[in-house]
């Protein structure tokens, strides 16, 4: 199974995230490839997020990282960006738009 990162393109997009909707035409979808997956767990990433943003994200779990956390999230990522082409690329899409960042995590 895949991993994605989906980024709403306007408030319809978030919309459409937040609500489930089987219409997406408002949202930009990612595969996360399994490198970018492993490194943000081992690079204790994803423990950084959690810890600072009160949130669990984690294998086969969905969460959102919400416009307000976006720029700190980016600052706390900088520094990997060579390594997370595609969740560096998402990020500043959602940041761009203004507006988050869901994360669909799953591995095997």
């Amino acid at each position: 199974m895949e991993s994605y990162i989906v980024v709403p393109i306007n408030e319809q997009g978030v919309w459409e995230y937040e609500n489930d909707s089987s219409k997406r035409d408002n949202l930009e979808v990612f595969v996360l490839p399994k490198s970018e997956m492993s490194f943000i767990f081992r690079e204790g990433i994803v423990d950084t997020l959690n810890a600072k943003f009160s949130i669990f994200i984690d294998e086969y779990e969905e969460e959102v990282i919400e416009n307000k956390w976006l720029n700190e999230t980016a600052e706390m990522i900088e520094k990997y960006k060579a390594s997370l082409p595609v969740f560096y690329h998402a990020l500043t899409l959602a940041r761009e738009k203004n507006t988050e960042l869901g994360l669909e995590l799953f591995s095997f």
